[in-house]
Protein backbone atom coordinates (compact mmCIF):
# COMPACT_ATOMS: atom_id res chain seq x y z
CA UNK A 1 0.00 0.00 0.00
CA UNK A 2 1.27 3.44 -0.93
CA UNK A 3 1.18 6.49 1.33
CA UNK A 4 -1.17 9.33 0.49
CA UNK A 5 0.65 12.67 0.34
CA UNK A 6 -1.63 15.70 0.42
CA UNK A 7 0.20 19.04 0.18
CA UNK A 8 -1.66 22.26 0.99
CA UNK A 9 0.32 25.01 -0.79
CA UNK A 10 -1.43 27.90 0.98
CA UNK A 11 -0.56 26.70 4.47
CA UNK A 12 2.49 24.70 3.31
CA UNK A 13 1.39 21.56 5.12
CA UNK A 14 2.16 18.04 3.91
CA UNK A 15 -0.26 15.49 5.34
CA UNK A 16 1.13 11.95 5.17
CA UNK A 17 -1.43 9.19 5.59
CA UNK A 18 -2.67 6.03 3.84
CA UNK A 19 -5.94 4.30 3.03
CA UNK A 20 -4.61 1.14 4.69
CA UNK A 21 -1.72 0.47 7.03
CA UNK A 22 1.75 0.98 5.54
CA UNK A 23 4.25 -1.16 7.47
CA UNK A 24 7.87 -0.16 7.02
CA UNK A 25 10.21 -2.85 8.30
CA UNK A 26 13.29 -2.78 6.06
CA UNK A 27 15.84 -0.16 5.14
CA UNK A 28 14.80 -0.35 1.48
CA UNK A 29 11.15 0.34 2.42
CA UNK A 30 12.13 3.22 4.70
CA UNK A 31 14.47 4.74 2.11
CA UNK A 32 11.76 4.50 -0.56
CA UNK A 33 9.15 6.04 1.75
CA UNK A 34 11.43 8.95 2.68
CA UNK A 35 12.35 9.49 -0.97
CA UNK A 36 8.66 9.85 -1.87
CA UNK A 37 8.06 12.30 1.00
CA UNK A 38 11.15 14.36 0.14
CA UNK A 39 10.18 14.50 -3.55
CA UNK A 40 6.71 15.75 -2.64
CA UNK A 41 8.13 18.49 -0.42
CA UNK A 42 10.70 19.50 -3.03
CA UNK A 43 8.11 19.63 -5.81
CA UNK A 44 5.44 21.53 -3.89
CA UNK A 45 7.16 23.81 -1.39
CA UNK A 46 8.84 26.18 -3.84
CA UNK A 47 12.00 26.02 -1.76
CA UNK A 48 10.19 27.27 1.34
CA UNK A 49 9.84 25.54 4.70
CA UNK A 50 6.75 23.44 5.35
CA UNK A 51 4.97 21.58 8.10
CA UNK A 52 4.54 17.82 7.92
CA UNK A 53 1.75 16.00 9.73
CA UNK A 54 2.02 12.20 9.78
CA UNK A 55 -0.76 9.73 10.62
CA UNK A 56 1.16 7.24 12.77
CA UNK A 57 -1.89 5.00 13.00
CA UNK A 58 -1.39 3.92 9.39
CA UNK A 59 2.29 4.75 8.79
CA UNK A 60 3.97 2.19 11.03
CA UNK A 61 7.76 2.10 11.20
CA UNK A 62 9.42 -0.92 12.75
CA UNK A 63 11.35 -0.04 15.95
CA UNK A 64 14.45 -1.71 14.42
CA UNK A 65 14.51 1.14 11.90
CA UNK A 66 14.82 3.90 14.53
CA UNK A 67 18.41 4.94 13.78
CA UNK A 68 17.81 5.10 10.01
CA UNK A 69 14.46 6.82 10.52
CA UNK A 70 16.14 9.39 12.75
CA UNK A 71 18.73 10.23 10.08
CA UNK A 72 16.02 10.70 7.45
CA UNK A 73 14.07 12.98 9.81
CA UNK A 74 17.17 14.99 10.59
CA UNK A 75 17.69 15.64 6.87
CA UNK A 76 14.04 16.58 6.33
CA UNK A 77 14.09 19.02 9.23
CA UNK A 78 17.30 20.65 8.02
CA UNK A 79 16.21 20.98 4.40
CA UNK A 80 12.41 21.20 4.20
CA UNK A 81 10.58 21.65 7.51
CA UNK A 82 10.07 24.53 9.90
CA UNK A 83 11.64 24.16 13.34
CA UNK A 84 9.11 22.07 15.27
CA UNK A 85 7.38 21.54 11.92
CA UNK A 86 7.05 17.76 12.26
CA UNK A 87 3.81 16.71 13.92
CA UNK A 88 2.32 13.25 14.33
CA UNK A 89 -0.99 11.85 15.40
CA UNK A 90 -2.43 8.42 16.00
CA UNK A 91 -2.38 5.50 18.36
CA UNK A 92 -0.03 5.64 21.33
CA UNK A 93 1.57 2.24 20.58
CA UNK A 94 3.09 3.53 17.34
CA UNK A 95 4.70 6.46 19.16
CA UNK A 96 7.63 4.42 20.44
CA UNK A 97 9.31 4.48 17.04
CA UNK A 98 8.35 8.11 16.44
CA UNK A 99 9.81 9.20 19.77
CA UNK A 100 13.02 7.26 19.15
CA UNK A 101 13.34 8.68 15.67
CA UNK A 102 12.97 12.19 17.03
CA UNK A 103 15.98 12.11 19.34
CA UNK A 104 18.51 13.49 16.84
CA UNK A 105 16.42 16.35 15.49
CA UNK A 106 15.46 18.42 18.50
CA UNK A 107 16.01 18.94 22.17
CA UNK A 108 12.28 19.56 22.55
CA UNK A 109 9.70 16.86 22.98
CA UNK A 110 8.16 15.66 19.71
CA UNK A 111 4.72 16.96 18.86
CA UNK A 112 2.18 14.15 19.21
CA UNK A 113 -1.57 14.48 18.95
CA UNK A 114 -4.38 11.97 19.23
CA UNK A 115 -6.29 13.19 16.19
CA UNK A 116 -5.67 14.75 12.80
CA UNK A 117 -7.83 17.70 13.81
CA UNK A 118 -5.67 18.45 16.86
CA UNK A 119 -2.48 18.36 14.78
CA UNK A 120 -3.90 20.64 12.09
CA UNK A 121 -5.28 23.05 14.71
CA UNK A 122 -1.82 23.29 16.28
CA UNK A 123 -0.25 24.18 12.93
CA UNK A 124 -3.03 26.65 12.12
CA UNK A 125 -2.44 28.42 15.45
CA UNK A 126 1.27 28.72 14.62
CA UNK A 127 0.54 30.10 11.15
CA UNK A 128 -1.82 32.86 12.38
Amino acid sequence: MEPILDYDPERRILHVTAAQKVSISTRAELDAFCKIVTACLTKNSGGKRSYMIVNMSVIVIDPDMISIYSKHLETLVKTHLYPRGLLRYGLAITRVTARGGHTNISEDEPLFFYTKEEAFAHVQARIQ
